[in-house]
């Protein structure tokens, strides 16, 4: 019987050996979807711990429905998420919205100057190019929207300052929406935009003579 005693014991203390040395633990809880941008339903949360309105940011790492973070199965609930600010045009003519006219090539606006079509974007510093607003734009790919920060989803329209709005361009290959990027692609409209995002309006603030251009972007 001391034996068998014995031969248990050391059973157990191998089996703790083996449990303390053995694979690390899967992670504990929700996990955010690395390819669904931030604050988005099953995205990352935001820097200060926010999602879009409708969505919570559980554990402080990705971005449900409140109760038991799935959907509503009729999005008719209070947890349904609501998008401000949808963004649609009718215009599908291959020109670019630059204040009150559209360009065929290229709406350039600077810090002080107002906005202008062509205005040699590449020589007068600091100016910012919108090469495009949309895919009508592009023979192929996506019109990509980048900035220095994300967007304040948090607010309707969402702005985006002069110093932080960079430039929109056509990538063939298209736009590089992963967490941290702060690349988005334009629209004109929800059909333009993958599921769940929408066409949500910008506002784009051309620097201290306050004039603002309004772009859709998919978010």
């Amino acid at each position: 019987m001391r034996h068998i005693g014995v031969a248990f014991a050391a059973t157990l203390v191998a089996g703790w050996i083996v449990a303390c040395v053995g694979e690390d633990p899967a992670p504990v809880g929700p996990q955010a979807d690395p390819g669904v941008p931030v604050g988005q339903y099953k995205g990352a949360c935001t820097a200060d711990k926010k999602c879009i309105e409708g969505l919570v940011c559980v554990q402080e790492a990705v971005c449900l429905y409140p109760g038991d973070g799935a959907p509503p199965p009729d999005g008719s609930s209070s947890g349904a998420v609501t998008v401000p600010c949808p963004f649609a045009s009718s215009s599908v003519k291959p020109t670019i919205q630059c204040d009150t006219t559209t360009c065929t090539n290229e709406c350039c606006f600077g810090e002080v100057g107002p906005s202008a079509c062509d205005e040699a974007c590449a020589t007068i510093d600091p100016r910012r190019s919108m090469k495009c607003d949309s895919k009508y734009q592009c023979s192929t790919g996506e019109c990509c929207l980048a900035v220095t920060a994300a967007l304040d989803t948090s607010k309707c329209p969402s702005p985006l300052p002069f110093v932080d709005a960079v430039e929109s361009a056509c990538v063939a290959d298209g736009c590089d929406t992963s967490v941290g990027s702060n690349q988005y692609k334009m629209c004109r409209g929800d059909s333009e935009c993958a599921a769940p995002m929408r066409c949500r309006q910008i506002e784009v603030t051309t620097g201290v003579n306050g004039t603002k251009l309004g772009y859709g972007v998919c978010n």
